[in-house]
C-alpha cells in the first residue's frame, strides 16, 4: 500500500476551503474545486516518503505487473485506467458532456495536427480517451442530468413568459425526437444581440422566484442566471431534469449525457481522462 499526496485543482466553481472540510486537508483560504486521486498527467499523485520525489504514475510505470496485475500489466497498461476525485461544488459546473473514445482519439489527433498546446484554455481532448463517470454525493447535492421529456421543458419555458423564447417553446412543441437538439443548437448560436435579449428576459422572468427553494426549477434558473448574466444557457435547468442527491445517492453519466453539478459535494469515479465537451456557462 502507498501513501499518497494528492492535488487539488482550484477551478473557480469550488466552494472556499472546500476540500478542507471535506478531507481535513490544511486550508488554502480559495476556492478548492477536485482532489485528483491517479495518474492522469494533468494532476498525478505523489507518493509520500520516495526517496526520488517520485510520481505514482512513475511507480506503477516501472512495475506495473505488481501495481496493476498481470492481465492489466499483459494487455500494455502502465498507469491506472481509472481517476478518482472528491469534488466539492460552491457553484454551477459548466453545462458540459463527455465524449465516446472514438470521437476522443479522433479530436485528440486533430488539436494535436493543430498545434495546439496540451495546456491551452482553447483546448479541448487532452488525451485519447473516453471519460463515464459515476459520482456518489457525500452531502447533500444537485446537478442537471439528461433531458426532460420536451412538452415538460416547452411548458416550464413558455411559464417565463420571455416573448423572445417563443421560437424555442416552438420547436420544443413542433419537432418530435429531434426537439432538444435542436433547441440547444439554437441556444448556443444565438448572435450577440439576441444573446443579450434571450439572456435579460430570463434574468428579469425569475428575479422574483426565491433562490433557496431548490425543488423549483427555476430556483436554478435565478441562482445560474446571476452567476452567468450574459449567458443564455442559465435556461439549462428549464430544458433538463434537476436532480437532488442525498448522502449516498450515485449518479452514472456515460459519454454524450448533458450534465452540469450546482452545489453539493461527492467522490467521483471515471475513466482517467480529462476530456470535456463544455455547452454553456
Amino acid at each position: 500500500m502507498l501513501l499518497l499526496h494528492n492535488q487539488v485543482r482550484d477551478y473557480a466553481w469550488g466552494a472556499p476551503d472546500g476540500m478542507a472540510a471535506l478531507v481535513g486537508s490544511t486550508p488554502s483560504g480559495g476556492h478548492e474545486a477536485e482532489l485528483w486521486i491517479g495518474t492522469h498527467p494533468a494532476a498525478p499523485s505523489l507518493v509520500a516518503g520516495d526517496a526520488q520525489g517520485r510520481t505514482l504514475a512513475e511507480v506503477i510505470a516501472a512495475e506495473p505487473a505488481r501495481w496493476l496485475g498481470e492481465d492489466l500489466a499483459a494487455a500494455g497498461h502502465t498507469a491506472l485506467p481509472f481517476l478518482l476525485k472528491v469534488l466539492a461544488v460552491g457553484s454551477p459546473l459548466s453545462l458540459q458532456a463527455h465524449p465516446t473514445a472514438a470521437q476522443a482519439e479522433a479530436g485528440f489527433d486533430r488539436e494535436e495536427a493543430a498545434g495546439v498546446p496540451i495546456d491551452a484554455p482553447q483546448r479541448t481532448y487532452r488525451d485519447r480517451g473516453a471519460k463515464p463517470e459515476m459520482l456518489v454525493a457525500i452531502e447533500e447535492s444537485w446537478g442537471l442530468c439528461g433531458f426532460r421529456p420536451r412538452t415538460e421543458a416547452a411548458t416550464l419555458v413558455e411559464s417565463l413568459g420571455v416573448p423572445t423564447l417563443e421560437p424555442l417553446v416552438h420547436v420544443l412543441r413542433s419537432e418530435g425526437d429531434r426537439a432538444h437538439r435542436i433547441a440547444l443548437g439554437w441556444l448556443l448560436h444565438l448572435q450577440s444581440t439576441g444573446r443579450d435579449s434571450v439572456a435579460t428576459g430570463v434574468a428579469g422572468a425569475v428575479s422574483s422566484i426565491d433562490p433557496d427553494d431548490l425543488d423549483d426549477p427555476r430556483a436554478w434558473v435565478h441562482r445560474i442566471a446571476a452567476a452567468f448574466p450574459d449567458d443564455p444557457l442559465a435556461l439549462a435547468p428549464l430544458l433538463l431534469e434537476v436532480v437532488h442527491l442525498a448522502p449516498g445517492d450515485a449518479l452514472h453519466l456515460p459519454a454524450g449525457y448533458l450534465h452540469a453539478y450546482l452545489r453539493g459535494a461527492g467522490v467521483e469515479l471515471m475513466a482517467a481522462s480529462d476530456n470535456v465537451l463544455r455547452g454553456g456557462l
